[in-house]
């Protein structure tokens, strides 16, 4: 109780039960820390009084970020430092892909061309990636180190890419997987199918994107779709032939 009294939360409260649960013998009922009935039910009753706290919507609007993306430092793309480029891919193709970090750690540079630039689309900053990376790059992965060895980047790596893109228009702690949650919430708040969605994210049940993901933000709605349009437009052709439109 006294936890609980010191406005810690009912989670910090279990994992100290836990802590003496590996210690404690038991009580003389035959009842351990953890099976006890009376202790289940202090437990339950905290939970109702104080109940856990879930932030639905990150504490960043995903389309303020998208504006820095589309001014300097980080463009124009080809002549942006490598760097700064290797963020902008990163979170583009994270956001359109709504996958984990682990997997953009997995894409292969071999696997990253789409027949066709679209408006505001990634396709158009990873045709700039590969070409400044080709005659460097030590690794068949898409994403490397900006500098030698030019190595494929690590899990952790592209976590804090990504953290340090969104920390500087957010309030609050910042987590690499929020990405993933936002891009999927606004592409259902958009109209987009569910089933759509959970293809593209490698969910297979609706219940952990609506657990664990839907973000509430249809506040930054207007300003993002007015966002998207024009920016493309601000760029020169791509290495490859492909004037973006």
């Amino acid at each position: 109780m006294v936890l609980f009294e010191e406005s810690k939360q009912v989670n910090t409260v279990k994992n100290y039960r836990s802590a003496i649960a590996a210690v404690h013998k038991g009580f003389p009922d035959g009842s351990t820390v953890g099976t006890s009935a009376v202790l289940q039910q202090l437990l339950q009753g905290m939970s109702y009084s104080r109940p856990a706290l879930k932030l639905l919507a990150p504490s960043w609007p995903i389309n303020g970020v998208l504006q820095a993306l589309a001014q300097k430092p980080y463009e124009p793309l080809h002549s942006c430092p490598l760097e700064l480029l290797t963020r902008n891919v990163l979170f583009l193709v994270a956001a359109a892909s709504t996958r984990r970090s682990q997997s953009d750690r997995a894409m292969i540079s071999s696997a990253s061309s789409v027949p066709e630039d679209r408006r505001w689309c990634p396709v158009r900053a990873l045709k700039w990636y590969l070409h400044r990376t080709k005659e460097v790059r030590a690794s068949d992965r898409l994403f490397v180190l900006p500098r030698r060895p030019f190595t494929a980047a690590s899990k952790d790596t592209i976590s804090r890419w990504l953290t340090e893109v969104i920390t500087p228009h957010a309030g609050g702690k910042v987590r690499a997987h929020q990405v993933r949650g936002m891009a999927a919430s606004k592409a259902l708040f958009a109209g987009v199918p569910i089933e759509d969605i959970l293809k593209a994210a490698a969910w297979k049940t609706p219940s952990t994107f609506v657990a664990c993901y839907l973000s509430d933000t249809l506040a930054a709605e207007t300003a993002f779709v007015g966002l998207c349009w024009p920016l493309a437009r601000l760029h020169p052709p791509c290495p490859c032939g492909t004037v973006p439109v």
